[in-house]
C-alpha cells in the first residue's frame, strides 16, 4: 500500500508520459487513492501501447524490451543512446518503477515507456500484432532452491511467451551470474527447440555492444563478487 501510494504521488504528467498499468489492476489502484487523483492515466494497456507506437512511428523503428527492468539502470541509458529505437521496460515492482521514472524525468528520453505489471499479462494481452526486435532479461532472480524452480522467469512456458513476441530474426539475450539458473535455462530452451526454430548460443561480454559503458546494481554486485557472468542468446528463425 505505502509503495503504491508513493508512486502515485509523483506528478500526474510523469505517470501519464512514462508508465502504463495492467487494466485488471485499475480498480485496485483507484480504490487506494482519492477519487479523481489520476484520471486518464489508467488506460487499457493495448490502447496505451498503440498510442505510444503510433506517436513514435513504430513501423519504422525497432522495439527493444527489457524484462525485470528494475530501476532502469540498463534500459534508460540504452534508450538515451539509441533515439532511433523504441524501448519498453517491464517490472512488477512499483517502488522500482517509481525510481526509474524519476531517472527518466531527469534525462527525458522520448522513446521510452514502462509497464508496471507481470511479464505474462503484458505479452498475453498486448502483443497480438506488435513484434519486437530484441528482449533483454538481465540478472533475473535465480530462485536457487529446487522447490522454487517454477518461479524462475526462465522456464520454458515463460520463455515461450517472449518468443511469441519476436519478429523473424529477433533475439532474446539473457544475463545471469547464477550457475544454477544458467544450467536450468539451457535445459528449458532445449525443450523449446524441439518445437520452435530457434538458435541458442553463448555470447562473450565483448560482443554485447548494448552493455558498453552501462553498469547496473546487479552487474556491479557480480563484479565485486568476481562471479562468472554468462550471456545466452536465443535467435528466432
Amino acid at each position: 500500500m505505502q509503495s503504491r501510494l508513493r508512486l502515485l504521488n509523483l506528478e500526474k504528467t510523469l505517470l501519464e508520459k512514462f508508465v502504463i498499468f495492467p487494466e485488471f489492476n485499475s480498480g485496485k489502484i483507484r480504490a487506494e487513492i482519492k477519487t479523481g487523483a489520476i484520471p486518464d492515466i489508467l488506460k487499457p494497456v493495448p490502447q496505451a501501447i498503440s498510442c505510444f507506437f503510433r506517436c513514435k512511428n513504430s513501423c519504422e523503428r525497432d522495439l527493444i524490451i527489457e524484462i525485470c527492468s528494475g530501476t532502469g539502470d540498463f534500459i534508460i541509458p540504452l534508450a538515451c543512446n539509441n533515439p532511433d529505437k523504441l524501448f519498453l521496460g517491464i517490472d512488477y515492482s512499483l517502488p522500482a518503477i517509481e525510481r526509474a521514472v524519476k531517472k527518466v524525468y531527469n534525462r527525458a528520453p522520448a522513446n521510452l515507456l514502462f509497464y508496471c505489471g507481470s511479464m505474462e499479462d503484458f505479452f498475453e494481452h498486448t502483443f497480438s500484432q506488435t513484434r519486437c526486435r530484441a528482449v533483454y532479461i538481465n540478472y533475473p532472480d535465480p530462485w536457487p532452491k529446487k522447490k522454487h524452480s517454477k518461479r524462475r522467469i526462465l522456464n520454458a512456458e515463460k520463455i515461450q511467451f517472449v518468443l511469441n513476441t519476436l519478429q523473424a530474426g529477433g533475439i532474446i539475450i539473457i544475463a545471469t551470474d547464477s550457475q544454477i539458473l544458467y544450467e536450468f535455462a539451457v535445459r528449458e530452451i532445449k525443450i523449446l527447440q524441439q518445437a520452435e526454430k530457434i538458435n541458442l548460443r553463448e555470447l562473450d561480454y565483448s560482443a554485447l555492444t548494448a552493455w558498453s559503458g552501462i553498469k547496473t546494481v546487479f552487474s556491479e554486485k557480480a563484479e565485486k563478487k568476481q562471479s562468472i557472468v554468462r550471456f545466452l542468446c536465443l535467435e528466432k528463425n
